[in-house]
Formats: C-alpha cells, structure tokens, sequence
C-alpha cells in the first residue's frame, strides 16, 4: 500500500459507522490508530514544506486585502476567495508578478519540495502493518458505504 492510499483509507475508515461486528469494528479502529501514526508524520512533513512560502503568503494575502477592499470592507466571493476590485485588477496582477519574482528562489524551492512530497506519496510503500478480517467478519447486513470503506481489509479465507 502506497502512502497516499493509506491516507485515503484513513480517511474512509474514520467515516465507518454502525457495523455490528466486534471483529471488524476492532479492524476498523486498530487500523485508523495505525494509519494515524504515519499520517501524523506526513502531516508535519507537509506543514514544513507549506511553511517555506509562509511569508510569501502572507504578503500575498495582504496584496489580496488591499485591492479587494471597498469603502474599507474587503469583499470575498461566496468560496471565500478574495473579490479584486475591478478597476484596480491590472495593478493587482502587476503588484502578484512582482511579489512572485521577488519571491521567485522560496516559490521554486517549494514546488520542487512539495513535487517531491507528492512523489513520496503515490510511489513509496507504506510501513503500516494493517489488521485484516476476513468476509465471514462482516454481518450480512452492512451499508454499502461501510463496505466500501472496510473493502481494502478484507482477506481472503
């Protein structure tokens, strides 16, 4: 199991709910404590990469506050995504080039990092050391989210 699969069935294994089997419920909560851990470690791996360009960020969101701002009150878009003022678009574009060119070393040194990350991610095998069950585990009435979600923990007998 690739790393970024272990983080997907982490992520589908905390959203199981009312199997009633001891078994696969014991399954289902050693193996997110298992992929917690590792996930855990990841996590703080990506924070450093992300906090490379943190300044950069913040100078951008700063840009972003200004050149959004009418009579004061920065206006947002329904996702939350800074609303640039029409009139002022142009400057603001030219204000981001030259932030990114000032910026240009640490934003490069971040894609190549978070490259990299993503790399590890999809290509290198998990350590994780799962818990499995077999299908006679699993009571005959099951949803077929949770199925889903335990299908990678299967075995077969």
């Amino acid at each position: 199991m690739k790393h970024k699969e272990g983080i997907d069935l982490l992520t589908s294994l905390t959203e199981v709910k009312g199997i009633d089997s001891f078994k696969v419920n014991y399954a289902v909560q050693k193996n997110i404590a298992v992929l917690k851990k590792e996930f855990e470690i990841l996590q703080k791996q990506e924070q450093e990469i992300i906090d490379i360009k943190k300044e950069f960020e913040a100078k951008r969101v700063e840009l972003c506050e200004v050149y959004s701002k009418v009579d004061g009150i920065v206006q947002t878009n329904p996702d939350k995504t800074f609303k640039i003022v029409k009139e002022k678009q142009a400057e603001f574009e030219g204000k981001i080039i030259e932030l990114k060119e000032e910026y240009k070393e640490v934003l490069e040194n971040f894609e190549l990092k978070h490259k990299e990350f993503l790399s590890f991610l999809n290509e290198t095998e998990s350590e994780a050391k799962l818990h499995y069950i077999t299908i006679s585990d699993i009571p005959e009435k099951i949803s077929t989210e949770n199925t889903a979600a335990i299908f990678p923990l299967i075995k077969e007998e």
